[in-house]
């Protein structure tokens, strides 16, 4: 096993909107992968049904946020990758890249990163999906996703509040007409 661990690692939720369609079933699809500093998880360019990825994403970091658990995993729905948590204090988790399938020849990365801030990252992935998928009348799973979203962006400010002017995270309404009333820094709306 590979660590990483002098000091904590950025992780962000890459999601590329560009890349989205939907299956026969009316899910959607796009490029989502995790980057940790210059490292890809599963690989830079991985292909997910990324509202119901995101969706369990969601739930899990916010069972860790409201401390119903010390640890969680995130799964990726069409392959079998899956990122293990563990709490490992108040503002820090222990993020482990795994491979489930019989074929494993992956040798696991350990990387320590800010849950808040992994935790806003999967936010703007999952506000990003919502606000295209409703502007392109997508609309299997957002109703689901976006609830979700509401949920973590709640338990983020309760355990983790920011200072007035921090550029915190603003809840976005989105009315039926795809159009944002307001935005998240970062993003476009």
């Amino acid at each position: 096993m590979v660590t990483l661990s002098a000091g904590t690692i950025e992780a962000e939720v890459v999601i590329d909107m560009a890349t989205a369609d939907t299956d026969a079933a009316g899910r959607l699809n796009a490029e989502l992968w995790l980057r940790f500093g210059a490292e890809a998880w599963p690989r830079w360019g991985w292909r997910d049904s990324a509202a119901v990825t995101l969706r369990w994403w969601l739930a899990e970091l916010r069972r860790l946020m409201k401390q119903k658990s010390e640890q969680a995993t995130l799964s990726f729905a069409d392959g079998p990758y899956e990122i293990a948590i563990k709490q490992v204090g108040r503002h820090s988790i222990r993020m482990e890249t795994i491979r489930t399938d019989a074929r494993d020849t992956h040798a696991p990365t350990t990387y320590v990163v800010r849950l808040d801030r992994f935790a806003r990252s999967t936010c703007a992935a999952a506000h990003r999906v919502v606000l295209e998928c409703r502007g392109r009348r997508w609309m299997n799973d957002i109703e689901e996703l976006d609830h979700g979203l509401a949920l973590v962006q709640g338990s983020l400010n309760e355990r983790f509040p920011r200072r007035p002017g921090s550029g915190s995270m603003q809840r976005i309404s989105v009315p039926p007409s795809g159009k944002s009333r307001s935005t998240i820094p970062g993003t476009r709306g």
